[in-house]
């Protein structure tokens, strides 16, 4: 029932300023101000009209060795919901690309890269949790800042649920350009925004405050993806849970050589 008494909750002057998208550079006035359900921790977003929803605080989840203990032990089920997208996606990959050399960019678990590795492709994986080690094919270090070898290139560059975790993924995305070839793809799994107009706000998942960042709709992905030379391959909404996460979005991109 609607209280006419109830007194409304005092936003501060700071909170009203206007901010500029990140990736149209649009004037954005529209805010969300939203509480996380698994951890009460609110959080603002500034919304713009292109479908890019931008959280006001940079990420600051810690990834150390108690994050990947909690998620390398999973039951087969889960095991299965994360190697799934490799047995649905990786075919379309191969039929486009002659090369097999893939950069996963961070992961909870061994489990899409045992998937790749199975289909025959070349693994290397870039994880800037503290309690990895370095190897032949794990670079222990962040994607965002590292200084990748210029005589190596990847044939598809990964990002399963990591593109929202950054602090910069426009320029994340500008980077793969360098390390791939003229044909190379990239694989995009990440929140859709869309799904908060068919959810409504307080059903919709990805409000998490102190790890996603910057968050998408296919419309102004794709049309972003288009701006720094790729072509759209597949971009599609996904709401099965047969996938590890939902109400995001699923896209392939190659790189536009002509």
């Amino acid at each position: 029932m609607l209280d006419l008494k109830k007194k409304v909750d005092i936003i501060k002057e700071d909170e009203l300023r206007v901010g500029d998208c990140p990736a149209c550079s649009a004037i954005i006035s529209q805010c969300y101000y939203m509480v996380d359900k698994s951890t009460n921790k609110k959080s603002r977003w500034f919304a713009c009209h292109c479908g890019l929803i931008f959280n006001a605080q940079k990420p600051t989840k810690v990834y150390d060795e108690k994050y990947w203990l909690e998620h390398s032990k999973y039951s087969e089920k889960d095991k299965d919901s994360y190697q799934y997208p490799i047995r649905l996606y990786a075919p379309l990959a191969e039929e486009l690309v002659y090369g097999r050399r893939i950069l996963i960019v961070g992961r909870p678990n061994t489990y899409q890269e045992d998937a790749f590795r199975e289909r025959g492709w070349v693994t290397t994986v870039i994880d800037k949790n503290t309690c990895m080690k370095e190897s032949d094919n794990l670079i222990a270090s962040d994607f965002e800042t590292y200084q990748f070898p210029q005589n190596i290139k990847y044939n598809m560059v990964w990002f399963y649920d990591v593109l929202e975790c950054f602090s910069n993924p426009i320029g994340a995305l500008e980077l793969c350009k360098k390390i791939m070839p003229e044909d190379g793809l990239i694989f995009v799994s990440t929140p859709d925004t869309d799904f908060i107009n068919t959810r409504s706000n307080s059903c919709f998942i990805h409000w998490k405050a102190d790890e996603h960042h910057v968050m998408w709709n296919k419309r102004s992905l794709s049309k972003h993806m288009d701006s720094i030379g790729f072509n759209t391959i597949m971009c599609r909404s996904n709401l099965e849970h047969r996938f590890h996460s939902w109400d995001n979005i699923h896209g392939l991109w190659m790189r536009r050589f002509y």
